[in-house]
């Protein structure tokens, strides 16, 4: 694919290695989005928004030990590692809640659902 626009092969070297370190980024990301949302279904503010924050401001500093650490190849792994470290705190809030969730999931019924829902205003 790269082939199409650069013939250098370094370049496709680390074309390669990029395009990787993007695609387990994604897979992660996924999954933290995927617990994110739970927290928010579930009504838990407090986990949801220590994933959000903790994905943007722990970013830059993996960026900027990356390159110090591992230099370019520190850089284009930064943003998977950065993915997987939030994946990992919401596994770990996961766990501290999962009992809560599960009993507030046996608590519901679409009953009290509508009811919950004509109660608010329009």
């Amino acid at each position: 694919m790269f082939e199409a626009f650069i013939a250098d092969p370094s370049v496709l070297t680390i074309g390669v290695i990029v395009l990787t370190a993007q695609l387990v980024a994604m897979i992660a990301n996924a999954f933290t989005g995927l617990v994110t949302s739970l927290f928010q279904a579930t009504g838990r503010a407090l986990a949801a928004s220590v994933m959000s924050v903790t994905q943007g401001i722990l970013f830059i500093p993996v960026v900027i030990l990356g390159n110090v650490w591992f230099g370019l190849t520190g850089i284009i792994w930064a943003l998977t590692a950065t993915e997987v470290a939030v994946l990992v705190v919401g596994l770990m809030l996961w766990m501290a809640s999962r009992r809560a969730i599960e009993r507030g999931l046996a608590e519901g019924s679409p009953e009290r659902a509508e009811a919950v829902l004509e109660e608010q205003p329009a």
